[in-house]
């Protein structure tokens, strides 16, 4: 193992590898700022590239881009509210809070280093786990995947705000409109009012960019606020660093978002959005105090931003121990493998572990890159928070329904997530969850299908029949009773203490 992780690491030095793993993070980072384009997009567009690259340089290359594209779409998450996809919007719970409160810079620096945090840990869950784990990608199956959605939506209760109700009302109508389009088991239409654009069904990145881009720029202009920072922002190096530490005092919140990330990423299908939410509700449950999220926590902002990059750790498993795809990156990253030449799975670890090795080192080297980079500009990125309102309106409205069109290349899309934008701040205005809306949509389009596949396989004994399903199932339940339970038991213990 040392010697094919030495060769790896040689490999990975070359001075080609080198240039073009700059090359690759610059491009990722100018990417992933753009709403609706994110690190699988990057990958198709650099993809065409790599025909005249050896191995070690194109990943380099790729994968530079695609780390790079991760912490892009943190930044206009953390600075504007703006997620550039999916994978960011729970940066956006405690993040744009946080720059709200004139803290903008050190969000930045939290934001840098838990992105290396976790991906180092990623890295080294990839790196020990291949041979080990290569048993347990077969065994997650349509079962499983219904029930890992089931213990996501637990979350829904958790991320209500003040209102439980409000939330639950918010949580279902994510479900409804995640049954809009064409059923995928038996291709019946669904709630699609014989309109071609809602055939399949609605779009991630048009919702999010709607909902959080547009709606905070509908409620900032109509509220007369001067600016996105509610408090002047400290613009030195000092918070810089400030912000770099909070990851090392909220240690534990680090490494629990990145093990949840990674284990969340070998599951092929779950997605990037999925792992981070759990894994921000997770660090939310555990916190001692759960009902300050999402108004500027820094626990808040490390969990997504370990996990989202932790989980890349976690996708290349599938894909390199058997040749299945993680997740929409990783199926382009599987294309490029056969431009290359290589076949994942278990004869490339046997035949090609060098290069294996060599793709953990260039995940781990170019999260360290992009986060330098991410560092050194923090304090003037942070500017944008002090730009008035009526000029970053319309800028960013203009980039939101870029973004939307991009991810559908449809021009209704712009509508669509203009009609978001107002549902959005009504919600806002209201105090209804966006979260859980997001929630319901993102795993009802996970969980019908899954329960379909999993009722035909298995028939309903799945439930507890299957081990892993079964102990997922457990997991769920506890999470939606314990707080209950807890707040019993303290309240007979009540009474005796008083005495």
């Amino acid at each position: 193992m040392l010697h094919m992780l030495l060769q790896g690491l040689s490999m990975v030095l070359a001075p080609a590898a080198i240039w073009h793993l700059v090359l690759g993070v610059l491009l990722g980072l100018v990417i992933g700022v753009v709403p609706g384009l994110g690190g699988t997009q990057a990958l198709a567009i650099l993809i065409p590239f790599i025909y005249v690259m050896s191995p070690a340089v194109a990943f380099s290359f790729l994968l530079g881009a695609h780390v790079a594209t991760q912490y892009a779409g943190s930044i206009t998450s953390i600075l504007m509210n703006v997620p550039p996809s999916g994978t960011n919007i729970a940066t956006c719970w405690d993040g744009y809070p946080l720059s709200r409160q004139g803290r903008a810079v050190e969000a930045l620096g939290i934001g840098a280093t838990s992105n290396v945090l976790g991906a180092w840990i990623g890295a080294f869950i990839l790196l020990v786990s291949i041979p080990v784990l290569k048993g347990l990608v077969t065994l997650i199956q349509p079962p499983e995947l219904f029930m890992v959605s089931m213990l996501g939506l637990t979350l829904v209760a958790s991320l209500s705000g003040k209102s439980l109700i409000r939330g639950l009302i918010s949580g279902l109508l994510g479900l409804m409109l995640s049954l809009v389009g064409q059923d995928l088991v038996t291709g019946a239409e669904r709630y699609t009012f014989g309109i071609p654009y809602l055939f399949d069904g609605v779009d991630i990145v048009t919702l999010v960019v709607g909902m959080y881009a547009i709606g905070e720029m509908i409620r900032l202009f109509t509220r007369g606020e001067r600016s996105i920072a509610e408090v002047k922002p400290v613009l030195d190096y000092k918070q810089v660093g400030i912000g770099m530490l909070q990851p090392f005092r909220y240690w534990w919140a680090v490494v629990y978002a990145s093990l949840i990330g990674t284990l969340m990423g070998i599951v092929p299908g779950v997605g990037g959005t999925i792992s981070n939410i759990v894994s921000y509700g997770q660090v939310r449950n555990i916190s001692r105090n759960p009902e300050t999220f999402g108004t500027g926590r820094v626990e808040g902002l490390i969990a997504p931003e370990s996990s989202h990059i932790a989980k890349e750790g976690g996708q290349m498993i599938p894909t390199l121990a058997l040749g299945v795809p993680g997740g929409d990156a990783t199926a382009i990253l599987l294309s490029a493998f056969m431009i290359l030449g290589l076949q994942p799975g278990p004869t490339m670890i046997e035949q090609h572990a060098n290069l294996v090795y060599a793709i953990v080192l260039i995940i781990a080297f170019a999260s360290i890159l992009t986060s330098a980079i991410g560092l050194v500009s923090a304090r003037f990125l942070a500017v944008i928070t002090t730009v008035p309102v009526a000029i970053l309106t319309p800028v960013i409205i203009m980039f939101a329904s870029s973004g939307a069109f991009a991810s559908t290349t449809n021009v209704l899309s712009i509508v669509v997530a203009l009609g978001f934008g107002v549902l959005g701040y009504v919600m806002r205005r209201y105090q209804y969850s966006e979260p859980a809306l997001i929630i319901g949509l993102i795993l009802g389009k996970i969980a019908q299908p899954n329960l379909h596949l999993a009722v035909m396989l298995y028939g309903y004994q799945f439930l507890w029949t299957r081990p892993i399903s079964l102990g997922i199932g457990i997991a769920a339940l506890i999470i939606v009773f314990l707080p209950t339970i807890t707040k019993l038991v303290k309240n007979r213990r009540a009474p005796g203490v008083a005495s």
